[in-house]
C-alpha cells in the first residue's frame, strides 16, 4: 500500500540528501520563490485546506462510523492552527530576515512533531 499524505512527504524529504547550508537562506529561496511575504504563508494555507478536508469528511460522516479517531484528528489539527497562529504572531514585530528564520524554525519544530 502506498504511502500518502504526511507519511509519503516526510519520505519523500528524507529520501533526498540536503545542503547543510544557511538554514535560513533555503527559506528565504523558498518564499522568494512563491512570492511569500513571510515563511507562515504556505504551510498557513496547508494547513487551512486540511482543516477544511477533515471538517467536511466530519461533517459528511455524521451518523456514520467513519474512520477511527477523526474527530480527535481534527482536534489535533486545530491545536496545530493554534500554535501555528500563536507562532505567527510572536514573529509579528521582527524584523524580515528575523522573522524569516524563525518562520523556518518554527515550520521545522511543527513538521517533526508530526
Amino acid at each position: 500500500m502506498k504511502k500518502t499524505g504526511i507519511p509519503r512527504l516526510l519520505e519523500a524529504l528524507e529520501a533526498n540528501e540536503w545542503d547543510s547550508g544557511e538554514a535560513g537562506a533555503d527559506a528565504d529561496a523558498l518564499s522568494d520563490e512563491l512570492g511569500l511575504e513571510d515563511g507562515f504563508g504556505a504551510e498557513a494555507a496547508q494547513m487551512e485546506r486540511e482543516m477544511m478536508g477533515l471538517k467536511m469528511a466530519v461533517q459528511g460522516e455524521e451518523g456514520v462510523e467513519g474512520e477511527e479517531g477523526g474527530i480527535e484528528e481534527v482536534q489535533e489539527l486545530e491545536n496545530m492552527m493554534l500554535k501555528m497562529q500563536a507562532i505567527k504572531d510572536m514573529g509579528a514585530d521582527m524584523p524580515e530576515a528575523e522573522r524569516r528564520k524563525f518562520a523556518a524554525k518554527a515550520v521545522r519544530d511543527v513538521m517533526k512533531t508530526l
